[in-house]
C-alpha cells in the first residue's frame, strides 16, 4: 500500500476502503476495479491476483464441505484454537457422548474365534462391588500385538454411572464346554495329560485340553470319581504308591 500511495495516488483511496472494510469471516469481495494497464502490473507482480483467486478457490471448496458430530455429545479435548489453519490429518480434539461408552479389552488369540459381535459381556468396577453393568462385544480386531499376543475386543456399554477413563473388568462366556474341569496348568504334564490316583497309585490319565488361560487349563477326558493329583510330587511316576491327605477342619 505504501508503494500504491507514492506511485498511483489516484487508485490508493478505492484499495485503501477495500481493506478497511475487509472482514475476515466473510467471503471476500470482488476487487476494486483497475483502469490502469501500468497498475494491473504492478497487482501482478506483487501476486494480488493470483492470491485472491487462490482464496476464492478455497472459499468455494469450504462451501462444499462441512464437519458435524455424528450423535450430540461433549467436547473433552480441543486442539486447536478458531481461525487456526487444519493440516490434512490434523487431530482436532476429542469429542464424546455421554453414556454411551466402548471398553477395550485384550484377549488371547485363540479365543477371538469363539467371540461373535453382538455377545453380551458382564462388567464390573473394583470400587462397587455389588454392581455390575452389561455390555456387548461391537467389533474385534483380527490383528494380533507382536508383543503381548492378544487381539483387542471393543465392549460397547451404556450407564450413567460411568465416566470416561474408568478400568473395568470384563468377564466373557467363549463357548461352553460340556463334561469339563479347569484345573492349575502345574498339575498338566506331556501337554496332555495328568496324574489320578486309583487304589493308592498314580496313573497317568490322557485328557484333552479344551483352553488354557494364563494359570488354569479347561480339561476334558475324566471320568465320575477319578482323583486328581492336584499337587505333583517332586520326581512323581506311573505306578508310584501315594496316600491322599484330608484337610481336618480345626475347632
Amino acid at each position: 500500500m505504501a508503494d500504491m500511495r507514492l506511485d498511483y495516488n489516484d487508485q490508493f483511496s478505492g484499495w485503501n476502503t477495500y481493506l478497511t472494510n475487509m472482514n475476515v469471516e466473510k467471503a471476500l469481495a470482488e476487487l476494486p476495479v483497475v483502469s490502469s494497464e501500468q497498475l494491473k502490473l504492478f497487482l501482478t507482480g506483487r501476486s494480488i491476483y493470483s492470491e485472491y483467486y487462490n482464496i476464492k478457490n478455497a472459499e468455494i471448496n469450504l462451501a462444499k464441505f462441512s464437519i458435524t458430530a455424528p450423535y450430540n455429545g461433549i467436547l473433552v479435548e480441543s486442539n486447536v484454537d478458531p481461525g487456526t489453519v487444519i493440516r490434512p490429518g490434523q487431530k482436532l480434539g476429542v469429542f464424546i457422548r455421554p453414556n454411551n461408552y466402548e471398553l477395550e479389552i485384550a484377549v488371547s488369540a485363540a479365543i477371538t474365534d469363539k467371540l461373535e459381535k453382538g455377545q453380551r459381556v458382564k462388567l464390573s468396577i473394583d470400587k462397587f462391588f455389588d454392581k455390575t453393568w452389561d455390555g456387548t462385544i461391537s467389533r474385534m480386531n483380527r490383528t494380533v500385538n507382536t508383543e503381548s499376543q492378544l487381539s483387542a475386543v471393543f465392549v460397547k456399554v451404556n450407564s450413567e454411572k460411568l465416566k470416561d477413563g474408568m478400568f473395568m473388568h470384563a468377564k466373557i462366556q467363549a463357548n461352553a464346554v460340556e463334561s469339563a474341569l479347569e484345573v492349575s496348568r502345574s498339575v498338566l504334564f506331556d501337554d496332555n495329560k495328568v496324574f489320578i490316583v486309583r487304589d493308592s497309585m498314580l496313573i497317568e490319565k490322557p485328557i484333552l485340553v479344551k483352553h488354557q488361560a494364563q494359570n488354569t487349563a479347561v480339561i476334558s477326558g475324566l471320568e465320575n470319581g477319578d482323583e486328581l493329583l492336584t499337587k505333583i510330587p517332586p520326581g512323581a511316576f506311573a505306578g508310584m504308591k501315594v496316600s491322599i491327605y484330608q484337610e481336618t477342619e480345626s475347632k
